[in-house]
């Protein structure tokens, strides 16, 4: 789903699944996604509430692309 179809239904008042949420912040972590289209899913995120599955969804796709530290000797 793209991220404006996603805006859409935010801004609708609909909740996000956990998959679609993940979908979002993977679209919003894209260097080639466009800004407009970033502000327009924020701004409709930010018109209500967060609910847990959209948070968690958010968090997985975020971490999924976390890279670990580099292990660091002491000694």
């Amino acid at each position: 789903m793209k991220l404006t179809e996603l805006s859409e239904r935010a801004g609708l008042g609909f909740r996000l699944t956990r998959t679609e949420a993940s979908a979002a912040m993977e679209r919003l972590i894209d260097p080639a996604a466009d800004d407009a289209e970033r502000g327009a899913f924020l701004v409709a995120m930010n018109a209500r509430a967060v609910s847990s599955e959209e948070l968690a969804g958010l968090a997985e796709a975020l971490r999924s692309r976390a890279l670990p530290f580099p292990e660091v000797s002491r000694p």
